[in-house]
């Protein structure tokens, strides 16, 4: 299997949920996305998720389901309940699936991350 596995990583409101929208958006009918934070209501007429993208959380994600699918977008790694989780983790390996995955970062947890963040400041300052 080639590995097509991308983790997204950005502070709080950095535009990593919107990205994986324009992601599914350019891929409707072959992408399921997947969120604990939005609700698919919020997702499609708060963030412009095309309305052929297929959408579930912890309630309606069915294993059965992502095989329908080559790519599946997750938003938001830390909030994944565990068993969904673990289905993901059967999914990768069993299928040749890509899977998308956003992380948020906090300030001062990554050296490197903080001094991108700080260089990008300083050059929209001046």
């Amino acid at each position: 299997m080639t590995e097509k596995h991308l983790l997204i990583t950005g502070r709080p409101g950095s535009g990593k949920t919107e990205l994986l929208v324009a992601f599914a958006n350019m891929h409707p009918e072959t992408t399921l996305f997947y969120s604990a934070e939005c609700t698919e209501e919020m997702l499609k007429n708060e963030k412009g998720l095309n309305e052929n993208v297929a959408v579930a959380d912890s309630s309606t994600f069915k294993f059965e389901q992502a095989n329908n699918y080559t790519t599946i977008c997750v938003d938001y790694l830390e909030l994944l309940p565990e068993e969904i989780l673990e289905k993901v983790k059967v999914l990768i390996k069993q299928n040749n699936l890509q899977i998308i995955v956003a992380s948020y970062v906090k300030r001062g947890d990554n050296e490197v991350i903080d001094r991108i963040d700080n260089s990008i400041r300083k050059r929209i300052e001046n």
